[in-house]
């Protein structure tokens, strides 16, 4: 499956908070991955907190990674120090690369020192984690 626009929204801070898929005549159509969109919710500082990905209908649908939702948690520096994945029914979701959280781990001086996989349970998973995949902002 194709689109020919993305359309992207943005709030008044100019924050990104929507991009959607969309066919020639202006009507949303999901991606070559299934969903036709994606939500993003920021705070006042202009963190993000989370991304859902949707489908044709505005419904959760699971992404190309095996959650729906990617959810933040920040230091009060503004690093981040959680990721945490949901499913279609934004329950928590262990995904198919074998982790429910990864958690961010930094030194006194704020450097990243250490990134790890986390089960539901919130025990340390022996899994590789795709420096791609990781938020840098």
């Amino acid at each position: 499956m194709g689109y020919a626009v993305t359309e992207f929204t943005y709030n008044v801070a100019g924050k990104l908070i929507s991009e959607r898929y969309l066919d020639l005549n202006q009507n949303p159509v999901a991606n070559r991955h299934g969903y036709s969109g994606v939500d993003y919710l920021v705070n006042e500082s202009g963190w993000l907190l989370r991304e859902t990905y949707v489908g044709l209908h505005s419904q959760r649908v699971l992404n190309e990674y095996g959650y729906a939702d990617r959810m933040y948690t920040y230091t009060s520096d503004g690093l981040i120090l959680l990721e945490t994945f949901a499913d279609a029914q934004n329950q928590l979701t262990m995904i198919p690369a074998g982790y429910a959280y990864i958690q961010y781990v930094y030194d006194e001086y704020n450097a990243l020192t250490d990134v790890v996989g986390l089960d539901i349970l919130k025990n340390v998973v022996d899994v590789e984690i795709d420096p791609m995949e990781l938020r840098r902002d």
